[in-house]
């Protein structure tokens, strides 16, 4: 769909845009996951809401860059075209909106849900603290080195 608006020159509304903007965040790496069985069985909020934040945060991360480079628009310029507001208005709007997110996730941890589901939503409600990670001093993926620093350091180099 992205595609499709990028061609076209399309720039959606904020709804349109967060409506798939989960699953462009790279969910569909978690192909080992059974992901049917979570669309199938109303639990699509378990994978919705921490790829959003990761989309979400993406987005503030990389919008600048992405806008000189041409790309498909960002939930900053989705927001900022709908409501008519500045790029500085439209990153406090998407920076609340990870914030409400989060508080979603914070919730399906603490939800009553089978326990054959558990320990997915355990790794699924990591994502959100990863992509801080990543994106916290600009686009960690993009901009690998800062990234491989905080990993080698966290990780690797003695204390």
């Amino acid at each position: 769909m992205e595609a499709k608006w990028y061609n076209e020159g399309y720039i959606p509304s904020l709804e349109e845009y967060l409506s798939i903007a989960w699953m462009t965040s790279g969910c569909l790496v978690l192909g080992v996951l059974s992901l049917e069985h979570f669309l199938e069985n109303n639990h699509k909020q378990i994978l919705h809401v921490p790829f959003l934040i990761l989309r979400l945060l993406n987005d503030l991360s990389t919008h600048k860059a992405e806008c000189e480079r041409g790309d498909a628009p960002s939930a900053i310029q989705c927001y900022m075209r709908e409501a008519n507001v500045s790029e500085e208005i439209a990153r406090n709007h998407i920076t609340d909106l990870i914030s409400k997110t989060l508080t979603k996730v914070n919730g399906l941890i603490v939800s009553p849900i089978s326990a054959s589901l558990k320990p997915f939503v355990n790794v699924l409600a990591n994502y959100p603290r990863v992509s801080y990670c990543f994106y916290q001093d600009g686009d960690g993926y993009g901009v690998q080195e800062d990234l491989k620093s905080k990993i080698l350091s966290a990780l690797i180099e003695p204390m």
